[in-house]
């Protein structure tokens, strides 16, 4: 549970990072000669009308609140809903990943490495509910 955690507040950094530098239209200092500043501002950046970025803060909020509250034992959400939420999540990470890769032909690095947080925190929410 706490290295979920850790992974969700990495996450929750990188969305924030990525939805201020996108609000104020500046350039991404994108690693591995990644296109972060075209893919960010794309027409697949947002859904259904959210930006992915802010999707992304929700999504690693109710994580780490979701995540923590069970390690004392006072959540209302099971580790299974959690887990059922990072699977959508990992679920719509591929899917941008195909995206990214097949669509625009540009990758954001760091969308990237969030993809691999959400895989990630996936990876140790079925671990968390005993399914591996």
């Amino acid at each position: 549970v706490l290295f979920i955690c850790l992974f969700a507040i990495l996450g929750l950094y990188l969305s924030y990072y990525l939805w201020v530098k996108k609000q104020q239209d500046t350039e991404f200092n994108c690693p591995l000669k990644g296109k972060c500043h075209d893919v960010v501002h794309s027409q697949y950046s947002k859904f259904f009308g959210i930006p992915i970025e802010l999707t992304g803060m929700i999504y690693y909020s109710v994580i780490l609140i979701g995540y923590s509250l069970t390690y004392t034992r006072t959540s209302l959400i099971t580790t299974d809903v959690l887990f059922l939420i990072s699977t959508a999540a990992v679920s719509f990470s591929v899917y941008l990943t195909i995206i990214q890769i097949f669509v625009l032909r540009k990758l954001c690095t760091w969308c990237l490495v969030s993809a691999l947080f959400s895989m990630v925190i996936f990876i140790l929410a079925m671990r968390v509910s005993g399914i591996i």
